[in-house]
């Protein structure tokens, strides 16, 4: 989420954390970031958060979904019984690339970045099993 929030602040927006609906009501856009998404989605529930998520996004409010966000606005998840905010006509597969302890950070020579080692992040990200993801559905919630 920090990364989120830096390039955020990068591009002149102020972020703001929503926890509650009037967190949500006060603002423009949501983004959710990385994480885990069986936890977020009890959070968004528990708070009282899904409905009031989804009438903002189908009403035409941008949301921007990083990784776990994705699988949270996706309309199904792939061999699991996991509760979704239904936003996006997709499927997503978690742990796509494998378990947590497959992820892994390694530094890399990759010469036309220079002399240091690169230092590369492999994560056990999701991917979209059925269905497309576009700028347009994503934004609109359609």
């Amino acid at each position: 989420m920090a990364e989120h929030l830096l390039a955020l602040e990068r591009v002149g927006v102020t972020p703001s954390a929503v926890k509650t609906r009037a967190d949500l009501d006060a603002v423009d856009a949501l983004i959710v970031p990385g994480g885990e998404s069986t936890t977020v989605i009890r959070l968004i529930d528990r708070f009282g958060l899904a409905g009031p998520i989804r009438e903002r996004v189908r009403a035409g409010m941008p949301f921007w979904g990083t990784c776990m966000g994705m699988i949270v606005a996706a309309r199904d998840v792939a061999d699991l019984e996991q509760e979704t905010l239904d936003l996006i006509d997709i499927t997503v597969r978690r742990n796509a690339f494998g378990r947590q302890i497959a992820s892994a950070e390694v530094d890399l020579d990759v010469p036309v970045l220079g002399p240091a080692p690169f230092p590369a992040v492999f994560i056990r990200a999701p991917w979209v099993e059925r269905g497309a993801v576009t700028a347009c559905s994503c934004a609109s919630g359609t």
